[in-house]
């Protein structure tokens, strides 16, 4: 689940949005109960408003047409969950799966060029993410919630004085299990060797002194004799010719 809960947010927005836009009887009384208080009239205004206009909704990495009414959603960070360490199962000291348990946080922008629209726009948003939970909870996800209203940023204030585009932003935080198994993505760990005739220098290991090859010996004193059939030396290696 860790990194994509921006897309699994976008199918659930784009369902539930269909759903509420449906103009059945059932759909608007439920969309119309988000308002409660708010004159008949004027919700059915802003009802028709959104349905007409439609909403393009995008991740903040597809590439944008220009089009409002919008919903833009950002996976804006990944962290560890703290209470609980990383996870790993093990056989034999050789891990088999890795654990995370982390937590991805989402901001949601609601643009649009009506304020009450960009209003309506950021309710209905809520109510299509609150009521996903359990759809969220099906694909994996450990829990899902609402964490407000976030401050809009300077330039978001700027396009509403100067260009009309009104923006209402809001974060979404959840917690997910990620399990990686272990791959053999490394060669298996073999001895080199180095021909005779290469090496300028050798250290023998056990007495940890180097000394210089002489091509005219071949049983130098720290000479370490490779195993029957290898034509090298084994480790203790310290200078040899690479050609």
């Amino acid at each position: 689940m860790a990194g994509v809960l921006d897309l699994h947010t976008l199918l659930v927005l784009q369902n539930g949005w269909a759903y509420y836009m449906s103009d059945t009887t059932a759909a608007y009384a439920q969309w119309a109960k988000l308002f409660s208080g708010l004159k008949a009239e004027t919700l059915r205004e802003w009802y028709t408003e959104l349905k007409a206009r439609g909403n393009d909704f995008r991740s903040d990495i597809s590439s944008g047409t220009g089009q409002l009414p919008a919903t833009v959603v950002t996976l804006s960070d990944e962290t560890n969950w703290k209470e609980l360490e990383p996870m790993g199962g093990y056989v034999c000291d050789a891990p088999l799966t890795s654990i995370l348990l982390l937590n991805q946080s989402i901001r949601v922008a609601c643009y649009n060029g009506s304020p009450e629209l960009a209003r309506a726009m950021h309710v209905t948003i809520r109510a299509i993410l609150q009521t996903s939970v359990r759809r969220l909870q099906k694909e994996g996800y450990l829990d899902f919630q609402y964490e407000g209203v976030e401050e809009l940023h300077p330039e978001e204030e700027l396009l509403a004085e100067e260009k009309g585009i009104f923006t209402r932003v809001q974060r979404w935080k959840a917690l997910s299990e990620t399990e990686i198994a272990t791959i053999d993505a490394e060669p298996a760990i073999r001895e080199w060797w180095v021909l005779w005739e290469k090496l300028k220098t050798i250290q023998n290991p056990a007495e940890h002194q180097t000394a210089p090859i002489d091509p005219d010996n071949p049983l130098p004193p720290n000479r370490i004799l490779p195993a029957a059939g290898v034509a090298g030396e084994a480790g203790g290696v310290v200078d040899y010719d690479s050609d």
